[in-house]
């Protein structure tokens, strides 16, 4: 896909030559995650406001009010219903794609998803743990000033290529 450095050159232009503006977003899920849960689902609906794109995660698990889980036992699916594709071919512990809020898991690409998406999350507890548990996506929210598109930018969005 793109590299930060790679999205930032293609944003730098259009950002000069105000045809977009780009904004700090968060976009979360949240679970009352039961022992033992399988497939427990969630969704983030992104605004149709603007694209989103993701460059860091971040998860937060708590046992009981105040007591935070330090290593997470859980695994996640990702699908993207805007492309119609999975961001992983099998379902992944979230110690691999999620840090915590004092270092966030930097995403190796950015992921361009395109407005009014929605990202449909399943997450199983693999303990018999009971716990609140807290997905969140950080990046840039990208908006097209009247006139200008996506595909002028040049972007390409996830599940496009």
């Amino acid at each position: 896909m793109y590299s930060l450095q790679l999205l930032r050159d293609i944003l730098s232009p259009a950002l000069r030559a105000k045809q977009i503006w780009v904004d700090s977003f968060y976009y979360s899920a949240n679970w009352a995650l039961g022992a033992s849960a399988i497939n427990a689902p969630a969704q983030i609906q992104v605004d149709a406001d603007a694209d989103f794109v993701v460059t860091y995660s971040i998860m937060s698990a708590w046992s009981a009010a105040g007591t935070l889980i330090a290593a997470p036992d859980y695994l996640i699916t990702f699908m993207d219903t805007g492309s119609g594709r999975n961001f992983q071919n099998v379902p992944i512990s979230v110690q691999n794609v999620f840090g915590t809020a004092e270092r966030p898991f930097a995403w190796p690409e950015p992921k361009l998803i395109t407005a009014a998406s929605t990202l449909n999350l399943q997450l199983t507890n693999r303990t018999t743990q009971a716990a609140t548990v807290q997905a969140t996506l950080g990046g840039l929210k990208i908006f097209y000033f009247s006139g200008f598109s996506r595909a002028q930018l040049g972007v390409v969005p996830f599940g496009a290529m």
